[in-house]
C-alpha cells in the first residue's frame, strides 16, 4: 500500500497521525519502492498500538503529556 493508503488504513483503525509521524512510519515500514506490504502494515499497527497504549497508561488525565525515565521507555517500547 502507498503512504496515502497507509494513512487511510490507520485512520480506519482509529489512529489519527500527523504527516511527520506518518513519514516516520513509511520510512520504517515501506520497501524501497515506497509501498508497505500487508505483513509490514500489521507489524506497524501492532507496534503503534503498543506505543500508544504505553503512553496512555502514563497520561491518565489525557493531557497529551507523559513522563518516563529512559529505562522505563526502553523497557516499554522494546517489549511492545
Amino acid at each position: 500500500m502507498s503512504a496515502f493508503e497507509l494513512r487511510q488504513a490507520l485512520n480506519s483503525a482509529g489512529y489519527r497521525l500527523n504527516n511527520h509521524i506518518l513519514n516516520i512510519l513509511v520510512h520504517r515500514y515501506a520497501r524501497r519502492d515506497g509501498k508497505v506490504s500487508f505483513d509490514d502494515f500489521m507489524m506497524c499497527a501492532v507496534r503503534l498500538k503498543g506505543m500508544i497504549d504505553t503512553f496512555k497508561e502514563r497520561d491518565p488525565d489525557n493531557t497529551n503529556s507523559a513522563t518516563f525515565t529512559l529505562e522505563e521507555w526502553v523497557e516499554k517500547t522494546v517489549y511492545s
